[in-house]
């Protein structure tokens, strides 16, 4: 699996966008993201050295169940999860009472990345994980986040590519999933290989070509458990 990250160094008004989230939130789609790390999902962001010296200000945008969110607690200086369901948010409290529960620089609260609920320059960092991919506006979001964070601070994403996906042997089964998958998104109004388009969006929201540092990195499923995992 194909993955894409960029980071913008920062230097509207927005209404609200009705945004399908074709995954939904079945409990096998929440436990599979409850999956998710620092480690295994923001590490271009931890090399970077935006978090160096622990006193970031950090938004994580549809932070989902949180399982990557707690895992900022202890780097940064304070850690805001937002997302758009206030029932995968619940998880998200249970899981920081889980790992974290002395942590006291860690909250989750519901919101609109379209209309984030903060004064301009509130973070040093806003990370958004496999999130602009199901909006049928990144550009605006990019550009909401970008609002927010501190001029030198940066924003932080990263998106799948599933078009650049590869499966051995190449079943016409996979081929079929994906093609319905894709079709889907693009149905819903999202864009399914994200990955490939966050250059260009993060420019059209504001960033400069030499603000933006782009990096990818591949998850292989190598072993049987590997592959059963991922379905």
């Amino acid at each position: 699996m194909t993955w894409r990250g960029a980071i913008g160094r920062a230097s509207t008004t927005l209404r609200a966008r009705a945004d399908v989230y074709t995954h939904g939130h079945h409990r096998s789609v929440v436990e599979q993201h409850a999956k998710r790390t620092v480690e295994s999902c923001a590490a271009f962001l931890t090399a970077s050295g935006a978090l160096a010296g622990g006193t970031a200000r950090l938004l994580d945008v549809g932070c989902g169940p949180g399982s990557i969110t707690v895992g900022f607690a202890p780097l940064c200086g304070l850690v805001v999860g937002i997302d758009a369901s206030e029932a995968v948010l619940e998880t998200a409290r249970e899981t920081a009472l889980q790992k974290v529960p002395d942590a006291n620089n860690l909250s989750f609260q519901k919101a609109s990345v379209y209309e984030l609920p903060f004064e301009d320059d509130s973070f040093d960092v806003a990370y958004a994980h496999q999130v602009l991919q199901h909006l049928a506006d990144p550009v605006a979001a990019a550009r909401e986040m970008k609002r927010v964070v501190r001029p030198g601070g940066c924003i932080a994403v990263r998106d799948a590519d599933y078009s650049s996906m590869l499966t051995y042997p190449d079943l016409p089964t996979i081929q079929e999933w994906r093609r319905i998958y894709r079709a889907t998104c693009v149905r819903n109004g999202a864009q399914p290989d994200a990955g490939r388009y966050l250059l260009p969006w993060l420019m059209e929201a504001g960033f400069t070509r030499d603000q933006v540092q782009l990096s990818m990195a591949v998850t292989p499923y190598l072993t049987t458990e590997q592959v059963a995992d991922w379905g």
